[in-house]
């Protein structure tokens, strides 16, 4: 969806694609991704042109490799750029390949949370010792020490839920934009208390929030025909 270049200013999407590779998966050759300050920007300006032309981009994408299951980031209210992009896929997914299952996998959340799903639904796969560690160390060699935030994320990771939390993966159905919008009727999501917060400390000149920005470019992608 996005280089990555926000916490360094340097792309990851190569290093991604090589990570993919390395464990023998294809790499789309209609890949394409903005800049993380490019979607900051289209999202504090409400550009709906720019919005309805990338939902058109990840259409088309979609549209190319006609996907059985597509896995996307969860709306957990930490990231914009992840909960922009979980709804842009679902909504995306709803008008070019309906077929298609759409599920999720939380960053902040406990790995393992069904998130009120039934299993039935999910994806659940129970990983050996030697897939354990392969994953593990895959996770590791991605955090390479220019990656300090990635590499504070492992580190919190293990220390919130323990290593063997990588002995499973779930993935579940996608939380509604219905529902993510009442989980912060009344409380503001992470992104904007940390926005506030870096402006107050002088790092941004403005503050990314749920209303108007984000709910403002869910809406022209709900309402895109």
């Amino acid at each position: 969806m996005t280089d990555a270049s926000a916490s360094t200013g340097c792309p990851r999407t190569q290093k991604s694609v090589a990570s993919l590779r390395s464990i023998g998966l294809e790499v789309s050759n209609n890949l394409t991704t903005l800049s993380d300050d490019t979607l900051y920007a289209m999202l504090l300006d409400t550009d709906a042109q720019s919005i309805n032309q990338h939902f058109i981009a990840i259409q088309n994408l979609l549209r190319c490799e006609a996907p059985d299951v597509i896995v996307t980031d969860s709306a957990e209210g930490y990231n914009p750029v992840h909960d922009y992009c979980h709804f842009l896929v679902v909504f995306a997914a709803k008008k070019v390949c309906p077929a298609a299952r759409v599920l999720e996998v939380p960053l902040t959340e406990h790995p393992h949370d069904l998130e009120n799903a039934d299993e039935a639904d999910c994806l659940i796969f129970d990983l050996d010792a030697q897939a354990s560690q392969a994953k593990y160390t895959a996770i590791t060699e991605y955090c390479d020490a220019e990656e300090d935030m990635l590499r504070q994320e492992v580190a919190e990771m293990q220390d919130n839920f323990g290593t063997a939390v990588l002995d499973r993966e779930v993935l579940r159905p996608p939380l509604s934009l219905a529902d993510y919008l009442s989980r912060f009727a009344d409380d503001k999501p992470f992104f904007e208390r940390h926005g506030e917060r870096r402006v107050r400390e002088e790092k941004y000149d403005k503050i990314l929030r749920l209303h108007p920005h984000l709910a403002f470019a869910l809406d022209v992608v709900s309402r895109s025909d």
